[in-house]
């Protein structure tokens, strides 16, 4: 079943909304807005809604839009290409994998530094945020750290949310912490085992991993060649 054009542009303005104000909360207020059908017949995009709300049934179209608007695309037009399905797909991967992703972008972040100094947050920006900022975490990863462990609390508070760089990471995440429904028992305990195994093996190695964007170099060493 298809939402009609008006529902779609209904869930678009919503989803709008929570992604670009701080104000507004779709799951809070059930994805309600203050549009009418005579609102959506005099917006001159009313056909590109139309054409987007052909694009996938009523039960896709939330993960469907989700998928783009947190790749920081905000209109409609972005919604109809083919980069646009393309995200959708990997986003659906992304959830139907998400213990297994968790865990290996949890191995990744304690190659580069030990557990217990991971999450610190530091002057040029916190490992987490670097690692995303190049590729190497995913917005998912990061959104479950910081749900249980307060990341984006911590690095408001170094960082301030007017930060250029981590004050739209933070917007984004608290936002899209809204849509990221897990088993957090599950992910917590992936978390609490990938700590403990990654302190036991990085006492047993007495070399640190430094990070320079998605490339390792071992501190002590000359690195790669």
């Amino acid at each position: 079943m298809r939402l009609s054009a008006f529902d779609t542009f209904c869930m678009f303005m919503a989803l709008k909304n929570h992604f670009t104000t701080e104000s507004y909360d779709f799951v809070k207020y059930k994805g309600k807005v203050r549009f009418t059908q005579e609102t959506f017949l005099s917006n001159r995009d009313k056909l590109l809604y139309q054409k987007l709300s052909r694009v996938c049934d009523e039960n896709d179209m939330l993960d469907y839009m989700v998928a783009t608007f947190i790749a920081d695309r905000k209109w409609v037009r972005d919604f109809l290409d083919e980069e646009a399905k393309d995200r959708f797909t990997e986003y659906r991967k992304r959830k139907q994998s998400l213990g297994y992703m968790f865990g290996n972008e949890l191995d990744k972040l304690f190659l580069l530094q030990a557990p217990e100094l991971a999450f610190k947050p530091t002057g040029n920006y916190a490992l987490p945020i670097r690692m995303y900022m190049q590729g190497d975490m995913s917005l998912e990863t990061f959104a479950l750290l910081s749900k249980y462990l307060g990341l984006a609390e911590s690095y408001d508070a170094k960082y301030g949310k007017d930060d250029i760089v981590w004050g739209r990471m933070s917007m984004l995440i608290r936002k899209f912490t809204s849509f990221l429904v897990c088993d957090d028992k599950k992910m917590k305990s992936i978390l609490k085992d990938k700590i403990n195994e990654n302190i036991s093996r990085k006492e047993q190695e007495p070399s640190r991993t430094a990070y320079c964007g998605s490339q390792e170099v071992q501190e002590g060493h000359e690195g790669r060649r």
